[in-house]
């Protein structure tokens, strides 16, 4: 659950406030590619692949995963379909995935986010957007998506914890 009292962001040009007395339930979880899971097709950044094992292994009372997992990645889709053959596993985690190569935008475009939203019928406000630039961050908090910068695995862990993802 997220606990937050009021959130800033921009949806279809307009800028509003939300005022949320309760919690945030965060059902989505959104990881880029690069910088994050991957140096590159071939060489995955194990503290980035951790993570991920770590928040897909979360389970509610029933034994049911709490979250979907969704790749929003600027990579082509050339360099995704061998990073997919050469490890499936990884991919297998992810239940959706939005490239520019299928959509024709690439972050920080909001159009790219949107059509990630679009979709797959999230709400902005149900997910956690990891990467390693501040841009996309950026753009995907002007749309409601809560963002985490990615630029030390230890932090992004902390966030996590924080907003009870991972125990």
């Amino acid at each position: 659950m997220i606990t937050l009292k009021s959130k800033l962001f921009l949806y279809g040009g307009i800028l509003a406030l939300l005022s949320l007395s309760s919690t945030m339930h965060c059902e989505h979880i959104i990881f880029d590619l690069g910088g994050v899971l991957f140096k590159g097709p071939f060489h995955p950044i194990k503290q980035g692949i951790t993570l991920l094992q770590q928040c897909h292994q979360q389970r509610d009372n029933n034994g049911k995963r709490v979250h979907k997992f969704y790749i929003l990645s600027n990579w082509s889709t050339r360099a995704f379909n061998r990073m997919s053959q050469r490890f499936p596993d990884i991919v297998a985690l992810f239940d959706g995935v939005v490239l520019p190569g299928k959509v024709g935008y690439a972050k920080p475009k909001k159009e790219i986010y949107m059509h990630l939203i679009q979709s797959y019928n999230l709400n902005p406000q149900h997910c956690i957007f990891i990467d390693d630039s501040q841009a996309n961050i950026s753009a995907a908090q002007q749309l409601g998506i809560t963002g985490i910068l990615c630029k030390d695995f230890n932090v992004v862990a902390d966030q996590l914890k924080k907003l009870n993802i991972l125990k």
